[in-house]
């Protein structure tokens, strides 16, 4: 290929990808370690879940919560923002099941209403 045709070849590549928009967040492949350095709280709140898996899902969310009070605030807001982050990131109704099984839009939502719950009747 003559320098002309590969520069003009090369030019043209450069076009197309200026004008794609960048991905979505939730469209790029997360890495396992990536996952656990940006939900670490919600990775946690997995391990519960299975040991606590007979009960209910808020039930199981408001004693992860309530075991920690007086010193709850650290946790609640631990779970509350991975929780609203993830809701954001990974907007669809899967959000973040592929990674967590029990992680879909509604459990999340779910998590934030019941640490909201807590936080409004315990601490304000």
């Amino acid at each position: 290929m003559e320098s002309p045709d590969y520069l003009r070849t090369l030019a043209e590549i450069v076009r197309i990808h200026d004008r794609q928009p960048p991905p979505e967040y939730w469209e790029l492949p997360m890495a396992g370690w990536e996952f656990l350095q940006t939900f670490p709280y919600l990775f946690g709140l997995d391990v519960i879940l299975m040991d606590e898996g007979d009960k209910d899902f808020a039930a199981v969310v408001r004693s992860a919560v309530t075991d920690e009070h007086p010193y709850c605030h650290e946790r609640a807001a631990a779970y509350a923002t991975e929780a609203q982050r993830a809701l954001v990131l990974f907007p669809g109704p899967d959000a973040l099941a592929e990674r967590l099984s029990w992680a879909t839009r509604i459990r999340l939502q779910e998590l934030v209403a019941t640490v909201n719950d807590h936080m409004q009747q315990e601490h304000s």
